[in-house]
């Protein structure tokens, strides 16, 4: 465990009462919205993984969605995806997986060591118990956001990777919004990559691939990139669009922009 972190976050926990074991009387307090929405059976509390590696060589954070089922502690949390076996992985990992691969793999690190090499944040902390595996409701990811925010302010990212619109959102108190500011941080970036386009790319590719899924953030005076892609679990196809014709040069840029920043 990376105790520095760990050691942070358990007592940033316990202040707010939102971690899986000091999930408390004001956090249920504090989280009334979401019982008014008739849900009265909650999985309360996902603390976030930290890889035993995490900041070597980068301070890699991915924000995904709910915890999905059985909420975890710090130290659970890592012996569950330290322990996966990379071969057998549900869509969800196997994206992440594929994503730590391509932005890590030029740094030297052997597949079955990435998950170690990064951060995973929820952005929703609680989930109905239902037992249908559905994703939790979109008031649920609004109630939480205050939450990620401190969790983020902790990890000190160098680049985030979003997992889903409801990720992208709860990073809109750190969006840098200045008209022409995006496109002034990439273009230097960009200029000159060398990109061989299949036929059906009409638009500029490049352009095109910053736009869509760029932002630039800016945490505790602290600029920074996160790269949002769909969701690895998309049913529509649309992670694996991105992954055949994006990923590869998306990760090069956020490799450009590291050195930039970092």
């Amino acid at each position: 465990m990376n105790t520095n972190f760990s050691e942070k976050l358990k007592n940033h926990y316990t202040e707010y009462g939102f971690g899986r074991n000091s999930f408390t009387s004001n956090a249920e307090n504090a989280c009334v919205k979401c019982k008014s929405l008739g849900v009265t059976n909650i999985h309360q509390g996902a603390d976030t993984y930290i890889g035993s590696k995490y900041g070597q060589p980068y301070n890699v954070v991915v924000v995904c969605l709910d915890p999905g089922k059985d909420p975890k502690n710090l130290e659970e949390r890592q012996a569950q995806i330290e322990g996966q076996d990379i071969n057998n992985l549900n869509p969800h990992m196997n994206g992440t997986l594929a994503t730590l691969k391509a932005l890590l793999r030029p740094e030297g690190i052997m597949d079955e060591d990435l998950f170690s090499h990064f951060a995973m944040v929820n952005a929703c902390k609680c989930f109905p118990a239902d037992g249908t595996m559905k994703k939790a409701p979109k008031e649920f990811f609004v109630n939480c956001r205050e939450h990620i925010w401190g969790e983020l302010e902790i990890l000190k990212p160098d680049v985030i990777i979003t997992q889903g619109s409801e990720a992208i959102d709860a990073l809109a108190n750190f969006m840098r919004k200045e008209a022409g500011e995006k496109a002034t941080f990439f273009k230097p970036l960009i200029n000159d990559l060398q990109v061989e386009l299949p036929e059906y790319f009409t638009c500029d590719y490049l352009d095109h691939l910053v736009d869509k899924y760029f932002r630039l953030l800016e945490i505790k005076d602290k600029k920074l990139v996160a790269l949002c892609p769909p969701h690895p679990s998309d049913q529509g196809g649309r992670w694996h669009l991105f992954a055949a014709s994006y990923l590869g040069m998306a990760t090069e840029i956020l490799r450009r922009t590291l050195s930039n920043i970092v």
